[in-house]
Parts: C-alpha cells; sequence; structure tokens
C-alpha cells in the first residue's frame, strides 16, 4: 500500500512536469530594450528554458502583432536593430522558438512582454577638450555616433556666446565618427574664453539638438 501510494504520487508529478504550458516555465522570459547612440535600438532578454533559437518581432503599432526581423540561436539574449529611421516609433517582442515546433508553427507562442521604442534623434551629450598651442586653439569633441553635425559656441567672459565657423565656409562641422576633431587660430586675443559644442540629427526635416557639453574655458595672455 506504502509503495502504491509512492507511485501514484511519482506519476502525478511526471504528468504535472509534462502538462505544465511553456508560458509558466517562462514567467520570467521578458525584453528590456534601450537607445543607444541616437539609431541603434539595443534589445536584451533573458533565456527561456528549452527554446532552440529567438524570433526578434517588430510592429509599428501597439496592437498588431510584430513580424520577425531576424532568426537567433539559442545562446542568443540580445541584438542591436539599426534599421530604424529617426522619427520612426516600433514595438518589439522576442519569441521562443522551442525544437518540436519550428518557428513560426506554434499555436501558443511563448513572446516576452512588448517594448516601445521612438527614435528621437537626440544624440548623447557631447564632451568637448581644447587644447592652445601658442596663438592656435585645438578643438576634439567626443561622443558624437550617431550625430550628424556639430556647432561650436564660444565667448568671451562676461558677454555673449556667438556662432563660430568651423571650415572655411561653414558654421558647422559634419561628423560621420564618435569623434571630430578641427582648430584655427587665435589671432590679437586676449582675456577669457569659455567655449561649448552641441550636435543634432535631421528628424522629418527639422534639427534635433543634442544638450550642451560642458564649458571648457581658456586664457589668453597676449
Amino acid at each position: 500500500m506504502m509503495k502504491t501510494g509512492r507511485s501514484a504520487v511519482l506519476l502525478f508529478l511526471v504528468l504535472v512536469s509534462v502538462w505544465i504550458p511553456k508560458e509558466t516555465l517562462a514567467k520570467d522570459f521578458s525584453l528590456h530594450a534601450a537607445i543607444h547612440h541616437g539609431r541603434e535600438v539595443q534589445l536584451q532578454w533573458d533565456k527561456c528554458p528549452d527554446a532552440s533559437g529567438y524570433l526578434v518581432l517588430r510592429g509599428g503599432d501597439k496592437d498588431e502583432s510584430g513580424v520577425p526581423i531576424i532568426t537567433l540561436g539559442t545562446d542568443s539574449t540580445e541584438y542591436t536593430d539599426t534599421t530604424l529611421a529617426l522619427g520612426d516609433t516600433a514595438y518589439y517582442q522576442v519569441e521562443a522558438v522551442f525544437p518540436e515546433n519550428g518557428a513560426g508553427l506554434k499555436e501558443n507562442p511563448v513572446v516576452t512582454n512588448r517594448c516601445k521604442i521612438y527614435l528621437s534623434g537626440k544624440g548623447d551629450t557631447p564632451v568637448l577638450h581644447v587644447k592652445k598651442q601658442r596663438s592656435q586653439l585645438k578643438f576634439r569633441a567626443d561622443h558624437l555616433k550617431g550625430s550628424e553635425a556639430i556647432y561650436l559656441y564660444g565667448k568671451k567672459k562676461g558677454g555673449k556666446y556667438r556662432l563660430y565657423s568651423i571650415t572655411r565656409d561653414s558654421y558647422q562641422l559634419f561628423v560621420n565618427k564618435s569623434r571630430a576633431s578641427f582648430s584655427f587660430k587665435a589671432q590679437n586675443v586676449r582675456g577669457t574664453y569659455i567655449f561649448r559644442v552641441r550636435s543634432y540629427n535631421m528628424v522629418k526635416g527639422k534639427k534635433v539638438y543634442s544638450n550642451y557639453s560642458k564649458k571648457v574655458t581658456v586664457h589668453f595672455s597676449s
């Protein structure tokens, strides 16, 4: 009787383990999303037990089912999407793929929460470095990845900021890397000057600016 009871309990546990829905096994299967550098959407998610891979789904509306944009392997827990345009809104989910059913064939798919992303186009806050060499100022701006161009602003201490020409025929400097450098001569200048920069992106025909960099002060004695 004792053995029969133990056998019945064991059989019950086996049946329960077989019929536990995948949704229960994947209760901690969630998606985390963050925007980096203006144009990149980095997705990170938790591993789903027994999944053989993952589908990254993307839709343009919160009420519509997303469509797969990439299929990833069982060890994948992150993906960076670089195909959105600035000013676009997207809704992401990740769907677990199980070996017995195959991608896209599950009657009750196991998916993460839905994450909304809006690419505003606002870039990272630049970091400005200024080096004085006699009558020449050398500028370097960092943290520009994902930005299209930068502006340089300067003023004499106690005065008002004005926009400085960075190149011969433009007040802006277009960038395609995370760092940009430029220089110009400061002839017949005396006193204390303060400089700062900001970057921008074009979003639907309008400029979207980053925050200003921290101010950099330069002293001229002659």
